[in-house]
């Protein structure tokens, strides 16, 4: 019982510093990804106000086909911040999780493990506990490591908006054919 309980707090422990890892990672990525799709999205609005002006540079043909490309970055987009959402989730819930805990020792009130684990169960709402149920059924049940896949499918996610993004602007511009 006592390695049990030595590997549930090495994970706690791990997870506590994966989440607050993953949760600096995600906001600066999720920055450098905001502002290069929001400066895209004003500079074809700017373009398309003044494609009189920009006659021999942005025709109507290829903003039309490029649109679905800034669809599917917008996708990836909220994808990201989603997934983000999720790892600053888990960041915040350890962080408040950590205090509560110190607050307990200096008390010497500690929770009964079972019954704070029963606690957890009853406040999981039914996503959450399908994704937990998931997780066990493919082998993934500690937290850490699914942080760790929140943060490699967010940074997937930004990094196909950022590749298709660029691909925009080349086809926006004439440099490719549609690719829709």
């Amino acid at each position: 019982m006592a390695d049990d309980a030595n590997a549930r707090y090495a994970d706690v422990v791990v997870l506590a510093q994966l989440a607050s890892g993953a949760d600096r990672g995600f906001r600066s990525l999720d920055v450098f990804v905001t502002w290069f799709v929001t400066g895209t999205a004003a500079a074809l609005g700017l373009a398309a106000a003044n494609l009189d002006r920009l006659q021999g540079l942005v025709t109507l043909p290829g903003i039309k086909a490029a649109l679905p490309l800034l669809l599917t970055v917008l996708g990836f987009v909220l994808a990201s911040k989603f997934l983000g959402g999720l790892i600053c989730t888990y960041a915040g819930a350890v962080e408040s999780s950590m205090t509560t805990l110190d607050r307990l020792v200096e008390l010497d009130q500690l929770p009964d493990p079972l019954a704070f684990d029963a606690a957890v169960a009853r406040a999981t709402p039914w996503p959450v506990r399908a994704w937990q149920w998931l997780g066990g059924r493919l082998g993934v049940n500690n937290s850490g490591r699914q942080v760790m896949w929140l943060m490699v499918v967010s940074g997937f996610c930004a990094s196909a908006a950022a590749i298709l993004t660029v691909l925009f602007w080349m086809v926006l511009l004439g440099y490719l054919p549609p690719l829709f």
